[in-house]
């Protein structure tokens, strides 16, 4: 086989280099983590209940990263949400400190009382997990994805939440950025439509007869990752089907 000029191959490279999705880099920004492990007992008994935390959350570093990570701390990574009671944007250690002494104390006073009445160890056992990843599915947005595990006793729910960031201002993109006003109105049914075809139903009818939007009307999360293939809209378990079902998804 006959071999390339050196300099064609670097030709090359640079070709395939400039049709790749972009990364971080090309926005000049970067990524840094937070990471905690914490556990935390009920009461000072030796069998006692506890509480284990665990979060690694990457942070933003570069342009705008003061809004991207406010934009990331407000859209529920760490619930419940109490950074929406204050309009102040917040560093993200501080939002994990904060969070991590409410939560303990919330869990303290509510499962304190549960344990009280049932003082089993299972009753008041619980864990929190948030691993999270950044990613470009698509050129100019940020995708920040969370993965979270909320165990509460033998019941645990495993789901994704993402945020899609503009990589220039650092605002979340809703979704009437994205459809206009007609488009919103249909998106719901569209879905559903759509969902039906995935499963081979005939129509959102027999969607319903096999226990998809039984006591909701169809609509639009705010859970989606926008890609070049499209949209990616995320239910949570629970969210439209039983829990059984885990997480469904739906591109558009």
């Amino acid at each position: 086989m006959r071999k390339l000029p050196g300099i064609i191959v670097v030709l090359m490279l640079l070709l395939v280099g400039c049709g790749g999705k972009k990364t971080l880099a090309d926005y000049d920004l970067s990524f840094d983590s937070i990471v905690v492990d914490t556990v935390v007992a009920l009461n000072k008994n030796a069998n006692s209940p506890k509480c284990i935390i665990h979060l690694n959350l990457k942070t933003i570093i570069g342009p705008n990263s003061e809004m991207i990570n406010d934009s990331v701390l407000r859209g529920g990574v760490l619930p419940a949400d109490y950074l929406s009671l204050t309009n102040e944007k917040i560093a993200p250690r501080t939002a994990v400190d904060s969070f991590i002494k409410r939560y303990i104390t919330d869990y303290r006073t509510f499962y304190g009382k549960v344990y009280e009445e049932e003082p089993t160890e299972g009753t008041a056992t619980l864990s929190y997990s948030v691993d999270t990843e950044i990613r470009i599915e698509k050129d100019g947005i940020v995708n920040y994805i969370a993965h979270i595990t909320n165990k509460a006793g033998a019941e645990e729910t495993v789901f994704t939440l993402v945020l899609n960031i503009d990589a220039e201002t650092g605002q979340t993109i809703h979704l009437w950025n994205l459809y206009d006003a007609e488009e919103l109105d249909e998106l719901g049914k569209d879905l559903a439509r759509q969902l039906a075809k995935d499963l081979s139903l005939s129509d959102t009818i027999a969607l319903r007869e096999q226990g998809y939007f039984v006591h909701t009307d169809f609509y639009a999360p705010e859970n989606y990752l926008i890609s070049d293939e499209g949209v990616t809209f995320i239910y949570v378990p629970g969210e439209i089907t039983v829990r059984e079902k885990g997480e469904v998804r739906i591109t558009k």
